[in-house]
């Protein structure tokens, strides 16, 4: 796991610079933002004229003030994320480290109590491609990470006629621009994985299973 060596500070300019300058990304639907590529910060003052600085030796999974997560979480730019899990603990994540291991977990936490639709009608398909669209959004946001959840329930195969109960994955597209889709979890994941391994960085990217 890298080392980072960096001070971060977020001012009301940097910030609205930050919002100004999203990226969005081709493989998230469209109100899903993506994370822009990494530079270097240097450390600032905030408003109130204090520096706020993660150690030099910091690396994903440490632990933040909030102080420090709001700091890092102003800065769009540096491929750093404050994640708040459930007890309101801050963990660092880094854009191009696999997730932390309370992240992770707390990730899957999440996709596990998605809803599991059965059946074929509309409403059904829906429950399950939404659901697991959302979350795909939420969590790429909060980990500055390309997040691809893979949730259950009922989906449409990809002759788009057949409803039956299989998996979809989410923020990502096949070779046809369509959301990968299968009735084996194992097939499914390693076309995934495959997809991963021809993104430009696959190390930015990480898979949540329901």
């Amino acid at each position: 796991m890298s080392t980072i060596k960096t001070s971060l500070v977020a001012t009301t300019l940097i910030a609205a610079l930050a919002l100004t300058g999203c990226v969005q990304n081709p493989d998230l639907e469209p109100w899903a933002i993506g994370t822009p590529p990494v530079t270097e910060p240097s450390g600032e003052p905030t408003e109130g004229g204090e520096v706020i600085e993660l150690p030099e030796n910091a690396q994903a999974g440490d632990t933040l003030t909030a102080e420090q997560a709001e700091a890092v979480n102003r800065n769009r730019d540096d491929g750093l994320k404050g994640y708040e899990l459930p007890d309101g603990t801050f963990v660092l994540v880094v854009q191009d480290e696999p997730l932390p291991p309370a992240v992770k977990a707390d990730a899957e936490a999440k996709a596990d109590a998605l809803p599991v639709s059965s059946g074929t009608s509309v409403e059904a398909q829906s429950t399950t491609y939404q659901s697991g669209n959302s979350l795909g959004g939420q969590l790429s946001i909060s980990t500055g990470k390309q997040i691809v959840v893979i949730n259950s329930g009922t989906v449409v195969l990809r002759d788009l006629v057949t409803a039956t109960f299989g998996y979809i994955a989410h923020n990502i597209k096949d070779a046809n621009g369509m959301h990968p889709v299968s009735t084996d979890l194992g097939s499914l994941i390693a076309e995934v994985e495959a997809l991963i391994s021809a993104k430009p960085n696959p190390a930015e990217w990480e898979i949540v299973v329901q």
